[in-house]
């Protein structure tokens, strides 16, 4: 329960340290995880896969998606195509001249009427779906481990 080298304590041998970091588990001839000294294994950290976690439901309560009524609203307008003027024949619209003398301008217009559009509120009940994962598999849960010879006194 010291740190001092047992060389220092006992006045004899050459020590180092071991098992740092590891706990230490007795020699055991009937286990091949344990069975010569030395052997080390296990793991600080395990991250278990689907099939070792514990089989359980993960549950999603019905509920309701609502898209509230509302009104998409297009005011009147006016579209103008263009003007043309007869005489000189430019024309943005390709009109054709014709063979009389007469000059004058054509402007077309398109009037659009205003068309407000009313969507109704749509109510969209969800279906609950409980998903099942988990297989409740066995998983290695052994500390970091060094394999040692122990001994107790017994008389």
């Amino acid at each position: 329960m010291v740190a001092t080298n047992p060389a220092t304590l006992l006045g004899f041998g050459t020590w180092a340290a071991f098992g740092a970091g590891r706990v230490l588990v007795g020699l055991d001839v009937g286990d091949p995880d344990f069975d010569a000294a030395g052997d080390t294994g296990g793991q600080k950290q395990v991250t278990l896969t689907e099939a070792e976690m514990p089989a359980h439901t993960h549950v999603q309560n019905s509920h309701n998606h609502t898209q509230q009524a509302h009104t998409h609203v297009q005011n009147a307008h006016s579209h103008t195509r263009g003007t043309t003027s007869s005489a000189t024949g430019t024309s943005t619209l390709n009109l054709a001249r014709g063979s009389g003398t007469n000059s004058g301008t054509i402007t077309v217009t398109n009037t659009t009427t205003a068309t407000n559009q009313n969507a109704t509120a749509v109510n969209d009940a969800a279906t609950a779906t409980n998903q099942n994962t988990g297989g409740g598999g066995a998983h290695d849960n052994l500390q970091p481990y060094v394999v040692v010879y122990m001994w107790q006194r017994t008389g």
